[in-house]
């Protein structure tokens, strides 16, 4: 038996974490400190979520190839669905849903003593016995009570565990029983392992995907309302168009991710040159002018956050492609507006 988690998930969650990156940038969450035990501190997301990413797209690759008939296969599905549950949890996280493990005894079916256990606490419980600490299981009262257990080795089918079955009836159907000392039992204790209930439970919390990426568009979406009703301070509101310009960069930062913004630098140096000669500087005002009809069009898509696809693949620069062609210049200023100026004099035919 083999676990069977489909990669296209992940890649859904990578695709909708990149749809709005420049708010991913900016998303902050509380980690641990290793200043002090116990302490977290505020900081930004960004390097953990994709830590995330990319780690959940190489476990799953992994998991997906584990045999499971063989023990060494057991053991390498409990460290490292583990480990892919910790990332896709960190994220859940990140984005305040967290999974409800609390009552969720749907895999397992074991509440444990008190009758407060669930899967993700039996998982873990299992995980020690077998492969963590098989030495030391000492973490888990609601299933081993007040005694410490030791873990010698796994089992499986044979004719040992079918005598077994006679004795120890939470062993049928098993695939696996862990055997455990304990201080307190002259005999062995016997743990059942069931590789079906693994699969369920990993493939489970796998599938929680789908509710982080809910998640992650109403997230999203708050963002663009939240942008929409913001204000971006009009020309007839700023002292000059130049302060204008500096204002419409920030908003251009905050909405797009784009902090440097060369094309907004561009248009403060074209809109502060000057020619002394009256017939190029007529036709640069001519010009300026123009560019201030475009602008006012990328500030009304700004302002209604109409800015769809504007990231490319690469998660952290920004494709200003909504800007009309024309308004954006690449090279030198001057010499750009310069050789306009000088095809605006050239008689025509």
């Amino acid at each position: 038996m083999k676990l069977t988690l489909n990669p296209e998930l992940n890649r859904c969650l990578r695709e909708k974490i990149n749809e709005w990156n420049n708010f991913t940038c900016e998303k902050k969450a509380n980690f641990k400190s290793p200043e002090k035990k116990g302490k977290t501190i505020e900081m930004e997301a960004y390097n953990c979520i994709y830590a995330c990413l990319d780690r959940i797209d190489e476990l799953v690759a992994h998991c997906n190839t584990l045999e499971l008939k063989s023990l060494f296969g057991l053991y390498d599905i409990f460290n490292y669905g583990q480990t892919l549950i910790d990332c896709i949890s960190m994220i859940s996280k990140i984005y305040n849903v967290p999974y409800e493990a609390k009552n969720d005894i749907s895999c397992f079916n074991q509440k444990g003593n008190d009758g407060s256990g669930n899967d993700e606490k039996y998982f873990k419980y299992l995980r020690s016995l077998c492969s963590v600490h098989p030495v030391e299981t000492s973490q888990h009262k609601i299933y081993q009570g007040d005694e410490p257990e030791w873990c010698p080795y796994i089992s499986g089918h044979g004719a040992v565990m079918r005598l077994l079955e006679n004795t120890n009836s939470e062993l049928k159907d098993a695939d696996y029983y862990a055997v455990v000392y304990r201080n307190d039992m002259e005999f062995n204790k016997y743990v059942p392992i069931r590789v079906s209930q693994i699969i369920q439970y990993l493939s489970k919390r796998y599938k929680y995907i789908e509710k982080i990426v809910q998640a992650i568009d109403r997230y999203n979406d708050a963002q663009i309302a939240d942008l929409i009703e913001k204000h971006i301070p009009l020309p007839e509101e700023s002292d000059t168009y130049i302060s204008y310009l500096l204002g419409l960069k920030e908003a251009f930062a905050e909405r797009c991710g784009d902090k440097e913004c060369y094309q907004i630098k561009e248009w403060i140096g074209i809109m502060k040159a000057h020619f002394a000669d009256e017939k190029m500087q007529s036709e640069l005002q001519e010009f300026q002018e123009t560019m201030k009809e475009g602008i006012k069009e990328i500030h009304n898509k700004l302002q209604n956050m109409d800015i769809d696809d504007c990231f490319n693949e690469n998660p952290v620069r920004y494709r200003t492609n909504f800007i009309p062609n024309g308004y954006a210049l690449e090279n030198c200023i001057i010499s750009k507006i310069y050789l306009w100026v000088c095809q605006m004099k050239k008689p025509t035919n």
